[in-house]
């Protein structure tokens, strides 16, 4: 899997949790510090250098704002 970066900030290294004999199309979630995200338009990079093939790539917050 591709090391990747938000909105500039440093590259995070992402473990490949699957069998790498096979070759079909996966989905995985990655952790992202909240201190990366921002209120608006965020960008996504990948590094180069992977195999991997990426489609449909989303920065979803999961219990993004606190709770009265």
């Amino acid at each position: 899997m591709p090391s990747f970066r938000v909105n500039g900030g440093p590259l995070h290294a992402t473990p490949w949790p699957f069998d790498p004999a096979t070759f079909s199309w996966r989905t995985i979630d990655v952790p992202v510090p909240l201190s990366e995200v921002r209120d608006g338009t965020n960008t996504i990079e990948f590094a180069p250098g992977s195999e991997a093939a990426l489609s449909n790539v989303n920065l979803i917050l999961i219990a993004g704002s606190p709770v009265p």
